[in-house]
């Protein structure tokens, strides 16, 4: 009986190892390695390190608008820039007449003439014992009427006699006109001033006349 189950547990093991041999080994999963992705840019962090900030542009600063400064003229001289735009190229004869009473029963005269041409300046200087200035800038108008600048300075020359008249004293006149002439050569009062001390009166007459 012993040799049977002997013989037949042989058997068993013969046919075991015989199926284990046929059958192929099961198959081992071999593990993939994904792809390397590439890292996404990153900022790096900051190093402590203060960064440079380029300054904003500042605008450029305007200077500030210039006032023009009027020149400020003597009292003996006159704007030469006022003059007429359209010019006739004419010379303006002008005459100037100093009337001065000096006492009731003394009355003197002096007489300046100047030749100008039109839109020009023109001037008499004489001084000695006394003064006499005149600047004048004349302008022919379109109605034929002459346009005057006139600035004069008067100090009468007076004799001993007068000078020692209390009633004549030494007074200076200064007068700055402007009037429009008709140039028939006739005189007109420009003006007429009173001395402040006495009863004398000095009156300057204008005449004009175009030289064509």
């Amino acid at each position: 009986m012993r040799p049977l189950f002997c013989t037949f547990m042989i058997a068993a093991l013969a046919v075991t190892s015989l199926a284990a041999q046929q059958t192929p080994p099961p198959a081992v999963a071999i593990p993939q390695t994904p792809p390397p992705t590439t890292p996404a840019t990153q900022t790096p962090p900051p190093t402590g390190r203060p960064t440079t900030q380029t300054p904003p542009t500042r605008p450029p600063e305007t200077a500030p608008p210039q006032i023009p400064v009027m020149p400020v003229l003597p009292t003996n001289r006159i704007n030469l820039d006022v003059r007429n735009s359209t010019r006739t190229w004419q010379n303006v004869g002008i005459e100037v007449t100093i009337s001065d009473s000096l006492t009731a029963d003394v009355t003197t005269k002096k007489t300046v003439s100047l030749m100008i041409v039109d839109g020009e300046s023109g001037q008499v200087r004489s001084a000695g014992a006394g003064t006499i200035n005149v600047d004048v800038v004349p302008s022919i108008r379109p109605d034929g009427r002459v346009f005057l600048r006139l600035i004069l300075e008067y100090l009468p020359d007076l004799s001993g006699q007068q000078t020692q008249n209390q009633n004549t004293p030494r007074t200076t006149f200064n007068e700055s006109l402007a009037l429009m002439v008709v140039p028939d050569g006739k005189p007109m009062i420009a003006s007429q001033t009173s001395d402040p001390r006495s009863d004398r009166k000095v009156t300057v007459q204008i005449a004009a006349t175009v030289v064509k």
